[in-house]
């Protein structure tokens, strides 16, 4: 059994245990396989139909009701069955039978595929420019406004229509997003002790003096005055900088992590193994310290 996103793929071994068996295929674990695509070999196609529609009806069964399309090979279905044999609620049936004159085989054969018709609603048509003169030959579809962008591109060797390029419309949040700008002021070494002995030489007592009129205090004066002096000192012992964070930058990287990202980076471009086994466990343990640090900022909020 191969598995992969939407489509799922037995094996005939597979099948061949089925064909005869359709209550065990709970038992033999095939149940999560069939949420987006279901394909079977199965030549007791309505006994399994009804089979099927029964389970769309419980509400425990969500793999089977919210199934997308069910597909049945081997359907040893003929002229002689109508389709509101096989019809099931909710499903659009659309089969395609072994034609025994062309074949030259009289049983055996034939398709038959379920539609949900759930799935597939206000479908968007993406290819609305003309390929062959004034037709357009390859319909696009899909429920999700915006998903794709169609363009058409030339024509292939001998084609006489243009072909067409199905460009995902999505963008990262990366290039979604603007950048976040904000200057920030850093205390280099010694900034601290600077700003104390700025402090200590200070007359404090001017700026009382230059807000003092007629024996009365302008406290708003006094204050802008003592609050700017202040602010002065600050921006004379530190440095700003300004600082960018990405929209998908995470929350708790520091300037050590990026460092030991670019050390990695650089050991695995050099192909020196041993090097970037040294600074991929470094960068391990940084980013769990990182991590241990910023929840610990968070935790100390509450």
């Amino acid at each position: 059994m191969i598995t992969t996103t939407s489509t799922t793929i037995y094996h005939r071994q597979s099948l061949l245990q089925l064909r005869d068996q359709p209550q065990n295929l709970l038992s033999n674990g095939l149940q999560e396989e069939l949420r987006a695509l279901g394909l079977l070999r199965f030549t007791a196609l309505r006994e399994f139909a009804g089979w099927i529609g029964a389970r769309r009806k419980r509400a425990t069964q969500c793999e089977y009701r919210d199934c997308c399309v069910f597909v049945f090979t081997e359907t040893w279905l003929t002229s002689s069955t109508s389709d509101s044999a096989v019809q099931l609620e909710g499903l659009l049936c659309f089969r395609a039978d072994r034609d025994p004159e062309l074949c030259g085989k009289a049983r055996g054969g034939g398709v038959c595929v379920y539609i949900n018709t759930e799935w597939c609603k206000n479908a968007v048509l993406y290819v609305d420019f003309a390929m062959r003169g004034a037709n357009v030959q390859n319909m696009v579809y899909t429920n999700i406004p915006g998903a794709l962008r169609a363009e058409p591109r030339p024509h292939y060797g001998f084609s006489d229509h243009v072909s067409v390029m199905l460009i995902p419309a999505f963008r990262p949040l990366i290039r979604r997003a603007k950048m976040d700008r904000k200057q920030e002021k850093t205390w280099p070494p010694g900034a601290v002790s600077a700003l104390q002995d700025c402090f200590e030489h200070t007359d404090w007592e001017m700026f009382k003096e230059a807000a003092t009129s007629a024996d009365s205090i302008n406290l708003g004066k006094y204050t802008e005055s003592v609050t700017g002096y202040i602010s002065k000192c600050i921006d004379d012992v530190t440095v700003s900088k300004v600082s960018t964070t990405h929209p998908n930058q995470k929350p708790w990287m520091t300037a050590e992590v990026r460092v030991l990202l670019g050390a990695r980076d650089k050991a695995f471009k050099s192909g020196d193994k041993a090097g970037l086994r040294t600074a991929r466990a470094k960068l391990s343990r940084a980013i769990r310290e990182a991590k241990r640090i910023y929840a610990q900022k968070i935790h100390s909020h509450f």
